[in-house]
């Protein structure tokens, strides 16, 4: 079964709403408070499933949690990605949210290897700048 035009419209447009809530880059504060709550979001999805519990996230805040870690760290452009999020913020669709876990985490582990890679490269970039920097006077 697959998403409609429609369905699809609709979860698009709820994404770029929740892009334009998320903080501006400068504001690294709220920046990983964003990052850790979806974080939280997505890991205890996770535990629940793998216990077999019912005390799973709601389908929507799920779908938030995982848009907010693959636009803070610019995944956004991954079509299987985009359309997981589409299926969770269409709650009509009836995805089973059990099924969802391989994919759910996925998305999260290229989500936290790729900040990896960010904070590397930020890391590098500051140790550049700090050795060439260097003034006698």
């Amino acid at each position: 079964m697959k998403l409609s035009k429609a369905q699809k419209e609709r979860a698009i447009g709820q994404m770029h709403g929740l892009m334009l809530r998320l903080p501006p880059p400068q504001d690294v504060d709220r920046i990983e408070q964003c990052w850790n709550a979806a974080e939280d979001a997505i890991d205890s999805y996770i535990a629940a499933v793998e216990a077999r519990t019912s005390d799973i996230p709601p389908l929507e805040q799920l779908g938030e949690a995982c848009f907010n870690l693959i636009f803070l760290v610019d995944l956004i452009q991954d079509d299987d990605n985009i359309q997981l999020i589409s299926e969770l913020m269409t709650p009509e669709f009836g995805v089973e949210l059990y099924g969802l876990l391989p994919r759910v985490k996925r998305l999260r582990d290229q989500a936290v290897e790729k900040l990896s890679e960010l904070a590397e490269k930020q890391t590098k970039a500051e140790a550049t700048e700090s050795a060439t920097d260097f003034d006698l006077f």
